[in-house]
């Protein structure tokens, strides 16, 4: 098993149209019965394989399932900034937003909509600021079904067809 990339073979290394960095992210809503803090995660991929990944338990605990996705979904949108910097210093300029992948509906669309949750206003403002990243068409979340998320298994123990398949997403086959 290794990391596989591909580079479609009728462009050129400095055309790269193919290439556009994508992202995965998940979290891990109180798995661990001890401190109840949630494991954060994100896979980000190029050329079919992975370029950037982290898993990491995070310092807070979250009151819900939302926002333990929200947060997640904020750490990847730092981390797509830079790779989008990065990848427009090695290749072009990028036109489009890098697209980030979630398997919670209610994270993205709280990513997405700047109306006022009651729910979530306990939620720490410094992450609404991936609303000004999506305003701005540089990051954009969509949701996927969490047996796509090529970030699931950096957050939890999976079976091994389960692990097989998200390894295989990532470009590990």
């Amino acid at each position: 098993m290794g990391i596989v990339y591909w580079r479609d073979p009728d462009e050129t290394l400095t055309r790269c149209d193919h290439m556009v960095p994508w992202g995965y992210c998940d979290a891990n809503y109180t798995e661990d019965a001890q401190d109840q803090r949630l494991m954060s995660s994100y896979t980000f991929m190029l050329a079919g394989g992975p370029i950037s990944w982290k898993s990491k338990k995070q310092p807070s605990v979250s009151l819900s399932t939302t926002e333990a996705e929200y947060y997640a979904l904020g750490i990847a949108f730092q981390e797509a900034t830079w790779i989008r910097h990065v990848y427009q210093e090695i290749f072009k300029p990028l036109n489009n937003p890098v697209l980030i992948y979630s398997d919670n509906a209610g994270a993205v669309a709280l990513s997405e909509n700047p109306v006022f949750h009651n729910r979530l206003k306990h939620i720490d403002i410094r992450w609404h600021y991936i609303r000004d990243l999506i305003r701005s068409k540089i990051i954009r979340s969509s949701h996927i079904p969490r047996i796509n998320n090529g970030a699931d298994f950096l957050t939890k123990a999976l079976s091994r067809m389960e692990h097989e398949c998200c390894a295989k997403f990532v470009g590990m086959e």
